[in-house]
């Protein structure tokens, strides 16, 4: 294990040195991009690290193998690792503009960053006899790095952003175990309470420039009714597991004028979150009208 997290490592820095050798060549001595490139590289270490003692530790280790979990928890994990990936290639971008990287560099520095902190996941998985690297899982986290970088590459600008928001749901304390036992924990492992939503300005969907630039549409994805990652049995087999559909108006905060680097930096972050507005829902039994 500590072997493979040498070879992240490395590879971490292979990518992105790769990326940023035009910038390399013509100013060596870019103290800035060598900041960003062995904060990276520290964290990633020391995550994985971490990762491995806390989590995997307790768990046999076996030769590597893939493991099909394409039909669990109705994709909604799928969304969270392209969510996941999709925001930390935005973080990453930021990062190497801030080290002087050209669009391009940065652009593609923060997409091989992203996906490999990311998809390390997958080895450690592979490695684990509790576990198994996910084909799905790699797939969704090239999808979200994806989201990003085409956007970046052709257009300079996320036209397309993608958000989270999360709404408690009555199934956590039935199976705290799989769906979180604290507040935290049912933040990241209770499915049924979060929505993964794609976020574009309806201003750029109908070309009226009479409608704010912050004004946005937004198509949701969500699940219901899951006590289980395949199904319910043994827990709650009356629930009925299914997917939910929604769209709802949205607020991109990083359109909202600000000339506070502070407040832009705050705006930016808070762009991840889906604003809670009036939504509509569909589901296989009914259409109904919330705030989401």
């Amino acid at each position: 294990m500590i072997k493979t997290l040498k070879i992240g490592i490395f590879l971490l820095f292979l990518g992105n040195t790769t990326f940023a050798s035009d910038s390399l060549s013509v100013k060596s001595h870019n103290k800035k991009l060598y900041t960003v490139l062995g904060s990276e590289a520290a964290i990633y270490a020391v995550g994985y690290t971490g990762l491995n003692y806390l989590w995997y530790a307790d768990y046999p280790r076996s030769s590597f193998h893939f493991f099909n979990d394409s039909k669990e928890w109705l994709q909604m994990d799928k969304c969270g690792h392209s969510y996941s990936t999709y925001w930390i290639a935005r973080g990453n971008y930021k990062l190497f503009k801030w080290a002087n990287l050209t669009d391009k560099q940065a652009t593609l520095s923060s997409l091989a960053s992203s996906w490999l902190f990311i998809s390390t996941i997958e080895v450690f998985d592979g490695f684990s006899s509790e576990y198994g690297a996910s084909p799905e899982d790699l797939i969704a986290n090239t999808a979200g790095a994806s989201l990003f970088g085409l956007q970046q590459y052709f257009w300079n600008e996320q036209k397309i952003i993608y958000k989270f928001s999360y709404y408690p749901s009555q199934y956590a304390k039935l199976r705290p175990d799989a769906l979180g036992a604290t507040p935290v924990e049912r933040l990241l492992k209770d499915y049924n309470a979060q929505i993964y939503w794609l976020s574009t300005g309806l201003r750029t969907i109908t070309g009226i420039k009479a409608i704010p630039e912050w004004l946005n549409l937004a198509i949701g994805y969500g699940a219901d009714g899951m006590t289980g990652a395949e199904n319910n049995k043994g827990v709650l087999p009356e629930s009925k597991r299914i997917r939910q559909f929604y769209i709802s108006f949205d607020i991109n905060t990083e359109k909202i004028k600000s000339k506070n680097s502070f407040v832009k930096f705050l705006l930016l972050g808070l762009n991840c979150i889906k604003v809670p507005l009036p939504t509509i829902e569909f589901n296989k039994n009914n259409t109904k009208v919330l705030i989401r």
